[in-house]
């Protein structure tokens, strides 16, 4: 069965992305310094994604 590795999640308001899936499903946060653009990283109980800011 193939799972889901990593995700991400296009937003041009990122602030308001991470205030959701953080009080809905609890989802953890943080800003990437090496990134060239604002990028988070998500980490949930089960997998890890990205949020770019587009």
């Amino acid at each position: 069965m193939n799972t889901v590795g990593y995700f991400e999640i296009q937003s041009s308001h990122p602030e308001r992305e991470i205030n959701f899936y953080h009080n809905v499903f609890d989802w953890n946060f943080s800003l990437e310094p090496q990134a060239p653009n604002v990028y988070y990283r998500i980490e949930t109980r089960n997998m890890h994604g990205g949020l770019p800011n587009n």
